[in-house]
């Protein structure tokens, strides 16, 4: 109602009927095709990745690692082409090259059904850079780096939906991965980190630019509008900013059966070519060390 006071009223009509058209309870059944049985946490996941689509937004999925993110994010592909109807359109994955078999694996696992490509480098170096036929699969998975080097191709397609596994990778707005990303054509943008703020507050910007564009402003005025030394609720308002968009579970909230993580650190030595390339390596960057200081003084 606010908005009638300050805005014209062909504007404030609009805004009044886009609230009316917010969805704001979508819970539907969990897809046929999903095997195995989803948590209640992780069909909560689900549903709150169907309400986004249903709205026409896109969003954060910030669980923590170890709550199947990638489960739930099966699921809403899985749901999303039922719903709406795929029309032949594919959908994309882009992880870190450490994870992308994990893709296989856990829709082979859950959602067989799903015809996944991975996009390993040599096929992308035969292709030259290029995707190939977008239609022989219905998910396809490439890695960040693909995503840098086959921009164009990627752009020309409409998909159904895009994914950022990882997506604490586009967190420099100004990077290549990130511009390249945002220019990706698709009506669902997904982004699944467990560190949606890994560093600054500016990172939660970044994922919101591929998401979410303009939700947040600019960039100039994202850093303005949220400065919390000039305004100690800034940080409270973007929460609340943020909140329809992002989901964020920690296992001590959702799965505090599930046994903390385990870190260990192995030592490995470097041998024969390995060690040579590694030493060749150290001693250019000790002599460009080296000239670099030369020349300063």
């Amino acid at each position: 109602p606010a908005a009638g006071k300050f805005l014209p009223e062909d504007q404030a009509e609009q805004i009044r009927r886009r609230a009316d058209e917010i969805k704001t309870r979508v819970a539907p059944r969990v897809p046929s095709a999903v095997g195995g049985k989803l948590r209640p946490y992780q069909k909560d996941g689900f549903h709150f990745l169907a309400y986004l689509s249903a709205n026409n937004f896109g969003g954060v999925l910030a669980d923590d690692m170890g709550l199947g993110k990638t489960l739930q994010a099966l699921t809403w592909l899985t749901w999303l082409m039922k719903q709406k109807g795929s029309k032949g359109k594919p959908s994309l994955v882009v992880c870190p090259k450490s994870v992308v078999d994990n893709w296989h694996v856990e829709a082979d696992r859950f959602v067989p059904s799903l015809r996944v490509r991975l996009w390993l480098s040599v096929d992308f170096r035969a292709n030259h850079d290029k995707l190939g036929d977008p239609k022989e699969a219905d998910l396809h998975v490439i890695n960040y780096s693909q995503l840098r080097s086959a921009r164009e191709s990627l752009v020309a397609v409409q998909w159904l939906a895009v994914i950022l596994d990882e997506g604490q990778y586009i967190k420099n707005p100004a990077s290549q991965t990130a511009q390249a990303a945002r220019s990706l054509k698709t009506g669902n943008r997904l982004v699944m980190t467990g560190t949606p703020i890994e560093n600054r507050l500016l990172d939660l910007w970044s994922l919101m630019a591929f998401a979410m564009p303009g939700v947040l402003g600019n960039r100039t005025e994202f850093t303005r509008a949220y400065d919390a030394k000039a305004d100690p609720l800034a940080r409270l308002r973007l929460s609340s900013r943020v909140r329809p968009f992002l989901l964020r579970r920690t296992k001590g909230q959702v799965a505090k059966e599930l046994p903390d993580r385990i870190e260990e650190d192995l030592f490995c030595e470097l041998e024969g070519e390995q060690a040579r390339l590694y030493q060749a390596e150290l001693k250019r960057a000790q002599q460009m060390l080296l000239a670099t200081k030369t020349q300063k003084e």
